[in-house]
């Protein structure tokens, strides 16, 4: 079989959306029935790799317990969490052809993930690399770019929506001005961090202080909370 060498280097994240295969002079097949899950979240070496639930979590070597000991000979590695490489990885020569992809015929994995944190994604830290020494086809992988503010106001929208409903349910209504979300955008969104942060944000900006309204007797049935921009403290609430 033609060896084909994929080296990959970027600072972004895969994720588990459009369709990419790496081919030899022809288009590789898959001849191992050999299968194997992996989440670098969830996963555990010392699992089977079988199923999701006893994913592995890492690809290590032929001799190590991670996944390419399941498919030394080739197969499917169904990627049901995060494929993760922190440096730079060489994947030992397989014995036939490997197939990467977020679907095991009965789940697509790529389905469940969230907007802003790609359960199914083989993430790569800045710099790395990743050879690849057989022919491999990868499968709904495509690249992304990182995320901007607008993205992000998503996010708060997503995250938010179950506090509305809540509130909803409570006799109360809450709106979020445009320029509150851009706000809590920019306060909740670090370049180097991402969105760690934002749950935090909206915590504290948000979600403690409409329970202080509530608590202090201040809200009353059918009442509308809106939060909006503030100068001094980045957003407030206010009982329209």
């Amino acid at each position: 079989m033609t060896k084909r060498i994929l080296a990959v280097a970027m600072a972004a994240m895969l994720v588990m959306l459009g369709s990419i295969s790496v081919f030899a002079a022809t288009e590789p097949t898959v001849t191992s029935d050999a299968i194997c899950y992996i989440s670098y979240q969830t996963g555990n070496n010392d699992y089977d790799g079988q199923s999701m639930d006893t994913a592995k979590k890492q690809f290590l070597t032929v001799e190590d317990n991670g996944c390419i000991s399941v498919l030394a000979d080739g197969g499917t590695l169904i990627v049901c969490g995060k494929a993760f490489i922190g440096g730079d990885y060489i994947m030992p020569e397989l014995g036939s052809t490997l197939k990467i992809t977020s679907s095991d015929g009965k789940v697509n994995y790529k389905n469940s993930m969230p907007f802003e944190n790609p359960a199914c994604a083989m993430k790569m830290r800045s710099g790395a690399t990743l050879t690849l020494q057989q022919d491999t086809i990868i499968d709904d992988i495509i690249l992304f770019r990182t995320l901007e503010i607008a993205d992000v106001e998503r996010i708060i929208e997503l995250e938010l929506q179950g506090l509305l409903n809540r509130t909803k349910k409570l006799g109360y209504k809450v709106k979020i001005t445009e320029g509150a979300k851009r706000r809590l955008a920019t306060m909740g969104y670090e370049s180097r961090y991402g969105v760690r942060s934002l749950k935090r944000t909206l915590m504290d900006n948000v979600e403690e202080p409409l329970s202080s309204l509530i608590i202090d007797g201040k809200l009353h049935e059918g009442d509308t909370v809106v939060v909006e921009s503030d100068k001094a403290h980045g957003v407030k609430l206010r009982v329209a």
